[in-house]
């Protein structure tokens, strides 16, 4: 696939004039192994650097409240040794190549990964194969990733409103689908996960047919294939059914939250349930999220975070996963700022996109990000194999990414007006509010 490109193409459309077209990709195969592993390989002979991940159909989509965040707790475990290795020696051993190893917890999945010399991609994917068949569970282990995970989410907790807020933003839109855990878990959940929790979570969620290994950056793709098949398919396939998750009832008036805690300033976030990435809107939303507060000249930033503004940030963004997305915007206030004006005027500025069209200039700028973001984004192999990984891990397909771009490239200002509609409608509409503790705004609508 030719990369190279991009980073030129991604100045270009920061210019004015209509986006010229991204490199046109090769087609990315997906080989399927005995036991179910897919493999997807993205090949690029101009790259530096191979990528190799691993993709699990976890996260706390597939979990129940007791059990919230054990996937963030594999994220951790998974390094604490298989079969052939010790604890810390994957990393060890990839650092020695010069490579980096690490992982992350989405609502819908953990990835592992590594990105090492073309020379090690061997090692990386032998390395992978083992902790597939035969991580080290035990109690020790257990006891010692259990906390780190609670400190780390402590800390997380302490540093980070935002985050709190949009962890209390999801529990508010989502009432009874899984969405409206924390996909970094529940202290308290963490603290009850037993060794055989983690072990019946493992043969549930972590088998090779319930897995994706992407591979992308230069490597000789007949190579790969006989390596996977070495390594991975040797691995016994395990059969478990899914329940489906459970479907939102319709929502029947504006959610409220408020929460006192230790924050200094007045946070603010309101959004919405929205479709799933697959769903034809989802390209109108993430270009309404970026012209609502990405640049001085967002329409949230004129509004609320100017040099006399009532706000000193602004965020906007629309997180898409399997089964729902959320669209929100959030605003951290200023001291002495009057927060009821700061609520009515985001209100006033979101639901004007369902009202009145946006002008072509907005439009295509915020086009033009949308797709310079993304392609600068492909610049490296962890990036591609993050950004490809995901479409395929989530809508099925890699080369969804081509399509994506071209349905942002194709928006009209009465697509836009059209997906806002449908999504910002006030009587779904949900409002949280971090406060300072002896704050005076009080929460009222639907609880």
């Amino acid at each position: 696939m030719k990369w190279l490109g991009c980073a030129a193409l991604g100045l270009a459309l920061l210019a004015a004039g209509p986006p010229a077209a991204p490199p046109s990709p090769n087609p990315m195969p997906v080989v399927t192994l005995r036991n179910g592993v897919r493999l997807l390989l993205v090949p690029d002979g101009q790259a530096s650097a191979v990528d190799v991940a691993v993709w699990y159909d976890s996260g706390s989509r597939h979990e129940r409240p007791r059990l919230n965040g054990i996937s963030h707790l594999f994220e951790h475990l998974m390094f604490e040794g298989s079969s052939h290795f010790g604890p810390e020696e994957h990393r060890r051993l990839i650092r020695g190549q010069g490579g980096t190893a690490g992982a992350y917890t989405g609502a819908d999945f953990v990835c592992f990964f590594e990105t090492v010399p073309p020379g090690a991609t061997e090692m990386a994917l032998r390395l992978e194969a083992d902790r597939m068949d035969s991580p080290r569970l035990a109690e020790d282990a257990l006891e010692a990733e259990r906390r780190v995970v609670r400190e780390e989410n402590a800390q997380r907790t302490a540093s980070s409103p935002l985050a709190r807020g949009i962890d209390r933003l999801y529990a508010t839109a989502f009432r009874v689908h899984p969405y409206r855990l924390p996909v970094l878990g529940s202290d308290s959940a963490l603290a009850r996960i037993t060794l055989a929790d983690c072990r019946a979570t493992f043969a549930a969620r972590f088998a090779p047919n319930r897995s994706l290994v992407t591979v992308v950056g230069n490597f000789d793709s007949a190579q790969v294939v006989t390596w996977a098949r070495q390594y991975f398919e040797p691995i016994r396939e395990r059969r478990t059914a899914d329940a489906p998750a459970p479907k939102e009832p319709p929502q029947g008036g504006e959610r409220r939250v408020v929460a006192h805690e230790a924050t200094s300033t007045p946070l603010l976030l309101v959004g919405w349930r929205a479709p799933s990435r697959r769903d034809p809107d989802w390209p109108a939303l993430v270009v309404l999220s970026d012209l609502l507060a990405r640049g001085s000249s967002a329409r949230l930033q004129r509004a609320l975070a100017g040099r006399e503004g009532p706000c000193s940030e602004v965020q906007a963004d629309v997180e898409g996963r399997r089964d729902a997305s959320l669209l929100y915007a959030s605003a951290r206030l200023r001291p002495g700022a009057d927060s009821a004006e700061v609520e009515s005027t985001m209100k006033r500025e979101l639901g004007a996109l369902a009202r009145k069209p946006v002008d072509e200039a907005e439009l295509e700028a915020a086009k033009r990000h949308v797709e310079a973001a993304t392609l600068f984004g492909l610049q490296t192999a962890r990036g591609r194999a993050q950004t490809l990984g995901t479409f395929q891990f989530l809508d099925g397909d890699a080369r969804g990414l081509e399509r994506h771009l071209e349905r942002v490239r194709a928006l009209t200002a009465a697509d836009l007006r059209r997906a806002a509609a449908r999504t910002l409608v006030p009587a779904r509409r949900c409002v949280v509010w971090i406060l300072p503790s002896q704050s005076g705004v009080v929460g009222g609508g639907e609880r």
